[in-house]
């Protein structure tokens, strides 16, 4: 192993050690942000809980009232009692003080023990600085912990804030900024991956079209295609990653069929076309095309290459066609609304393609838009306005009476179907009933595509050639086209077929 690849796996141990160091940092980290929600919850919202490690808790001291030995501030270890011959006199302990429905921790040093008629022992407390002795008479009951000496200066503030509904709130928002830091860093890092590899890919472009060949302008083409479309999610993100690092790597791109250079979300129509020979003549430094029909020699190479035509087109929403009406087909739109609306009973629910308006169990009728036309679709029988001057269509729909609105006259039409529907059903008009404005501003297609009304739709076809350089240019004089016409018969056909990649 030589030096360079010596240097090599160092680097790459000390990038795995590091990213192990970073994992388990970030471990840590949310293991104890966690650990520290958990305990300050359990500290707010469950009775009598307090921090226990083993036999140990731990107790935030507040007052002076135990200094010189105690400060205000400290944080104290206390172990958890197990009998009452634990504490003698001179013993500091830590007790529940009951005031309402308050909880109070007071730690003094016990002075004496009493026992009571019933056999209870009970303990005078006082504080080491404290003028006199605590007026509460705790009992073993009360006792949470007895002091061991040991203690964490500084940090009895810290923890008693913890242990406080403030604290929990406190703890849960530096949760969530954490979390919302990580998403954007996150985010901001995939964004700076994917603009130096789309990079590299343009400048390895760049490298190869200062002496470009034929048959490297496909690969550059599908380069500058996956680099100008942007990932649409981490796994296309990942997708392209891949493919661009080998084309740096390689200057080629890996070999995949064609189509899965194209994003997973687009639509594929049509196949493969098989588009004949284009042949290419060299006459010195310049080259010269001619159809699949003449006749050459001595060909030199057969590559294929792939021309790509893409459609895009925009699926539009029942919403979007409201959106984008004409003015007085939305005011038409609103009043036929309106009028189905006031129907007592009447529901309406907005969908991908109608409008449907729902009274019972069953749709009694659909607004849509067909072409730039409004569209009444109700429950009743087209047969039923043969020959009248209802100039219904029958559909193979819930809903089969289409009825088309063009004019105000077809509005008025409209409205009496309606009525006649209404009247059909039993239904009556709702009570009180107050016509809303139905109209909707129009808005363009940028902006529907934001809200979701408008999808972007594009379908791919690509054909296929084979492109022959030939060596020398072709003889036009007649003696060569007689040559040629002799020897055409005895020439291999090239099956197209067997040279698709």
């Amino acid at each position: 192993m030589n030096p360079t690849e010596n240097d090599k796996t160092t680097n790459s141990r000390a990038k795995t050690a590091l990213k192990i160091l970073k994992i388990c940092g970030l471990i840590l980290l949310v293991g104890l942000l966690a650990a520290l929600i958990v305990n300050s919850l359990l500290c707010v919202f469950a009775d009598h809980y307090y921090p226990t490690f083993g036999e140990y808790r731990f107790f935030s001291v507040v007052t002076d009232s135990m200094e010189p030995e105690i400060n205000a501030g400290d944080m104290i270890v206390g172990r958890v009692p197990t009998g009452e011959d634990e504490i003698e006199i001179g013993t500091v302990i830590t007790y529940e003080l009951t005031q309402g429905n308050s909880v109070t921790l007071i730690t003094h040093r016990v002075t004496a023990i009493n026992v009571r008629a019933d056999g209870t022992a009970y303990y005078t407390t006082r504080g080491d600085n404290a003028p006199a002795a605590d007026a509460a008479r705790p009992t073993f009951s009360d006792v949470v912990g007895i002091y061991t000496g040991e203690k964490c200066g500084f940090f009895g503030y810290f923890f008693g804030f913890l242990q406080s509904a403030e604290g929990a709130i406190a703890l849960i928002i530096v949760a969530l900024i954490i979390a919302l830091t990580w998403i954007i860093v996150h985010f901001v890092n995939l964004v700076k991956m994917w603009r130096n590899i789309a990079l590299g890919a343009l400048k390895k472009s760049g490298s190869i079209l200062s002496g470009t060949q034929i048959d490297e302008l496909g690969t550059i083409a599908d380069v500058i295609g996956i680099v100008s479309k942007d990932p649409v999610d981490r796994k296309d993100m990942k997708r392209k990653d891949k493919k661009l690092r080998w084309f740096i790597k390689t200057g080629a791109l890996p070999k995949r069929p064609y189509h899965d250079d194209l994003d997973d979300d687009l639509a594929r129509s049509g196949e493969v076309d098989h588009n004949g020979t284009l042949r290419l003549v060299r006459k010195g430094d310049d080259i010269a095309a001619v159809s699949d029909e003449r006749p050459v020699d001595n060909v030199a190479s057969s590559e294929i290459v792939r021309e790509r035509s893409e459609v895009v087109s925009y699926i539009y929403s029942c919403e979007a066609k409201l959106i984008r009406l004409k003015p007085q087909a939305k005011e038409w739109y609103s009043e036929l609304k309106n009028r189905l609306l006031s129907i007592s009973g009447m529901r309406s629910r907005m969908s991908g393609r109608y409008e449907t308006f729902s009274y019972g169990r069953g749709a009694a009728a659909r607004i849509s838009v067909r072409g730039r036309t409004l569209c009444l679709f109700l429950a009743s029988d087209p047969s039923k306005y043969d020959g009248t001057k209802y100039a219904v269509k029958a559909v193979n729909l819930s809903t089969p009476c289409l009825y088309r609105i063009g004019s105000a006259r077809r509005l008025k039409y409209a409205c009496d179907l309606i009525d006649d529907l209404m009247t059909s059903l039993g239904a009556e008009r709702s009570v009180g009933y107050e016509p809303k404005d139905f109209y909707m501003p129009y808005e363009g297609v940028v902006s529907l595509m934001q809200r979701g009304l408008v999808k972007r739709n594009v379908s791919s076809k690509e054909k296929i050639y084979r492109i022959e350089e030939i060596t020398h240019a072709v003889d036009e004089t007649a003696e060569g086209n007689a040559e040629r016409a002799t020897t055409r018969s005895d020439r291999k056909t090239v099956n197209e077929g067997s040279d698709f990649v």
